[in-house]
């Protein structure tokens, strides 16, 4: 799993990780509001449903979990 540790994105988040990674975007509350899972090494999150405001993105994959907070703009 390699991602930057913050992150800024307007309505499409642009992810890498490898395939079967599972990805999850909570908000400050820790309230998941997006789930998906990597089916390809790129995958780009359509968040334009998503006030603006600061999440989390946990990135899990083989035996490790990255958080990486997201800044929405």
């Amino acid at each position: 799993v390699g991602s930057e540790m913050c992150k800024e994105t307007g309505d499409i988040l642009t992810v890498r990780a490898c395939v079967g990674a599972e990805l999850t975007v909570f908000d400050l509350r820790g309230v998941a509001v997006y789930r998906d899972t990597m089916v390809e090494s790129e995958s780009r999150l359509n968040v334009s449903s998503l006030p603006a405001g600061i999440y989390v993105l946990s990135v899990c994959a083989n035996d490790r979990t990255e958080y990486i907070r997201i800044i929405k703009q």
